[in-house]
């Protein structure tokens, strides 16, 4: 018995202690479990493999978030429709950041952590969030968002290296999403679908020939439908899938980048 107990004290705080964090999208998640480390237990909103901006929550993602000390959104549509309402029918209490609205952005472009001066800035927004909720580990939160942007730092000057590479400045994507990226580099993206907007044959032509004259070698999209393949065959270019929305925030953004420096090999 005095066996048990003792279990029971030793592992009973761990659990209570743990914030529980519900983030929109899979990369915020990185941000929460780097700042918060074992302090916190994250789940993501939008699951694997969904497309985030036509989602909406289903049960399980509902009470998630209503039962979350906080929530951690980014400007997804779903958070705008839903989240008040999801709050306000569960009664919850959550603390509410809507990064967003943090990152001042006016473009329409909602891809905002694919900045890595967004990024730097959401790490010290969830440190300081974190702090205020838990304020006794306040310098715990503190130390690992140091942590965090200096590997941020490090990405960023492996990313203006292997930029210094690239012929020209332009690349070809499916639907835009570099807006941010592209401003504090100078790199300018060619999207064949524009916020929604639609497309026809000649927008497809058009856009092969501009890739043709610049002699674009690879063009970029978040699945290989069928009009970004015609698209690189019509260019003799090869079609690169890429996953802006991977929990694997360092490494896909590295590898992105390093696939778009290649766009005219």
């Amino acid at each position: 018995m005095k066996i048990f107990l003792a279990l029971f004290l030793a592992f009973t705080p761990l659990f209570a202690d743990k914030l529980k964090v519900s983030v929109s999208i899979a990369p915020l998640a990185f941000f929460v479990k780097n700042i918060a480390n074992d302090k916190a237990e994250v789940s993501i909103i939008v699951p694997k493999n969904k497309n985030a901006e036509l989602y909406e929550p289903d049960f399980q993602a509902m009470q998630s978030m209503g039962k979350a000390d906080m929530v951690v959104g980014i400007g997804m549509p779903f958070e705008k429709v839903w989240l008040p309402r999801i709050l306000k029918s569960n009664n919850s209490k959550a603390h509410i950041i809507a990064l967003d609205s943090k990152l001042d952005s006016k473009s329409e472009d909602a891809h905002l952590w694919l900045s890595i001066n967004n990024a730097r800035i959401i790490a010290n927004i969830l440190s300081e969030e974190f702090a205020r909720l838990d304020s006794k580990n306040k310098e715990f939160y503190v130390a690992n968002a140091k942590k965090l942007i200096e590997r941020l730092d490090s990405l960023k000057q492996r990313i203006d290296k292997r930029l210094q590479d690239m012929p020209k400045r332009v690349f070809i994507v499916y639907h835009p999403m570099f807006s941010h990226f592209d401003s504090e580099y100078g790199l300018d993206e060619m999207a064949l679908e524009k916020h929604g907007k639609k497309y026809g044959l000649q927008d497809i032509t058009n856009l092969s020939k501009q890739g043709k004259e610049l002699g674009i070698k690879r063009v970029f999209s978040q699945s290989a439908n069928r009009d970004m393949n015609a698209l690189a065959k019509s260019m003799n270019a090869s079609l690169i899938i890429i996953d802006p929305l991977s929990e694997d925030y360092i490494n896909n953004l590295e590898s992105i980048i390093d696939n778009i420096a290649k766009s005219y090999e």
